[in-house]
Parts: C-alpha cells; sequence; structure tokens
C-alpha cells in the first residue's frame, strides 16, 4: 500500500469516526459544485447562447435554441415578443429559469430528497442571479460580442459550458433543475433511461421555435432558420457528450 493510499485510508476512517464532520464536508462539497455550475450555465447563457443584446424575434444572428427548462423560457420570450410585449432575453431567462424550476423542485423535494431539492434550488436561484450579474461584466459581454456572429464557436463553447454545468452538479449529488431533476430521479430509481424522452422534448422545442422564427419573418430566410436548428442540435449534442464523459458513474443520467 502507498503512502496515498494509507493517507486515504486513515482519513476515511477518521471521517466515519466523525459522522457529523463528514456530513458537513459533503453538503459543503455539494454547495460549491452546485454554485459552480450555476455560474457555468449563466457564463454559457450570457456569452455563447444569445447573442449581445440580439433581438428574440429577429432570425438573423439568432440565439442557439437550448432544451429543458431554457429552451421553453426562449420559446415563451418569442411568443412574448409576438405579442408585443418587449423582454429582454437576458431578463427573460433569469426570471423564467427559475419560475418554471419550481414545480420541478417541489417533485425533487417529495420524490428524491431535501437535500437534493435544496441544493438544487441553490443552483437555479444563483443561475437566476448570475445571468443578471454577467451581463453587466464586461469581459463577459466583449466574448458575447466578439463572438455574436461565430456560430461554431458559440455552439462548442455553450455546449461544453452547460454540459461541464450539470456534469459537476452530478458529482456533488444535485443537479441543474429542469430535465435534470427528471432524468436524475429515472437513472436513481427506475431500471429505465430518460434520455429518448429528454430528446424528444427537446426536438420539439427545437422545432417550435424555428416554426415561431419563420413566420415571424414571413417565411423569409428559412434555409437560415433550418441552419439555425442544426446548430442547436449540435449544441444539444455536445452537451450530452461532455455529461457523459465526466459523469461515469450512471450513464442513465
Amino acid at each position: 500500500m502507498t503512502k496515498t493510499e494509507r493517507w486515504k485510508k486513515k482519513t476515511n476512517n477518521f471521517l466515519y469516526d466523525h459522522i457529523h464532520l463528514k456530513n458537513g464536508l459533503d453538503i459543503g462539497k455539494s454547495g460549491f459544485l452546485a454554485i459552480l455550475g450555476a455560474i457555468l450555465y449563466a457564463l454559457a447563457f450570457v456569452a455563447f447562447i444569445t447573442p449581445f443584446k440580439s433581438d428574440p424575434t429577429t432570425i438573423d444572428g439568432s440565439s442557439i435554441i437550448t432544451g429543458g427548462v431554457g429552451g421553453i423560457t426562449q420559446v415563451v420570450t418569442l411568443i412574448l415578443n409576438l405579442c408585443n410585449v418587449k423582454v429582454d432575453a437576458y431578463t427573460a431567462q433569469s426570471i423564467g429559469y427559475f419560475v418554471l424550476n419550481i414545480p420541478i423542485l417541489v417533485f425533487a423535494y417529495f420524490k428524491i430528497g431535501k437535500r437534493f431539492a435544496l441544493l438544487t434550488m441553490l443552483n437555479v436561484g444563483l443561475s437566476s442571479l448570475f445571468i443578471q450579474l454577467f451581463q453587466l461584466w464586461s469581459i463577459v459581454i466583449g466574448i458575447a460580442e466578439a463572438l455574436s456572429t461565430e456560430r461554431l464557436a458559440r455552439v462548442v463553447f455553450a455546449g461544453s459550458c452547460v454540459g461541464l454545468s450539470s456534469a459537476v452538479a452530478y458529482k456533488g449529488d444535485v443537479s441543474c433543475g429542469g430535465i435534470d431533476v427528471i432524468s436524475y430521479f429515472f437513472a436513481m430509481r427506475k431500471s429505465t433511461s430518460v434520455g429518448k424522452y429528454a430528446a424528444l422534448l427537446n426536438g420539439l422545442i427545437i422545432v417550435t421555435f424555428t416554426c415561431l422564427t419563420i413566420a415571424i419573418n414571413k417565411g423569409d430566410k428559412v434555409n437560415v432558420a433550418v441552419l439555425n436548428l442544426l446548430y442547436s442540435v449540435l449544441y444539444i449534442f455536445v452537451c450530452s457528450l461532455v455529461v457523459d464523459f465526466i459523469n461515469v458513474r450512471n450513464k442513465k443520467t
């Protein structure tokens, strides 16, 4: 047995003899990973997913269409702008992301556990807060402006950041809310994968957003809309790859 292994065994034995300290360190680790996940998600949304100060009703240079609760919020924002209710994309995502996660967090509280639900709420709440703060940070906005027309780079960076945010949260037995909660529930409690259902929901969100943008532009630039759809599918694919690469404990998640 090497020195590192002996030290690790000794540390584990000490922690199991002091269970309250161990529980405190576990919660601290999960809280830290929940905060890190929130930072990564907010950074991805402000810097890469939504071009700085873009008009959500304009198809040129439009946002990457995300899946899950974030994607639903994007669709709702687009519908509001269609109804002449002008809403800033960052503000809409910040508020909508938190509000739409409330029923999911209630589900997590009763079906998964209090600790999981509360730490996930911490992640979701901070994600909404950081989206508001990052749009005031000149470095983040500078990145967003520089990459506003570089869709492929935005897709890769956004997918990597969002995938990493989910993966590090899973490492702490937390989630980033939305579909992640449902995925976690199925992976931990059921002998099936939720992937096909998540893919179906994400597909419906992307197609709905694309159809709405085409309708807004009165059928013009359909090719641009379809290209944006393909970029959005690529974004979700990159997210999945990053999550699977890091979260090897349970592929069903």
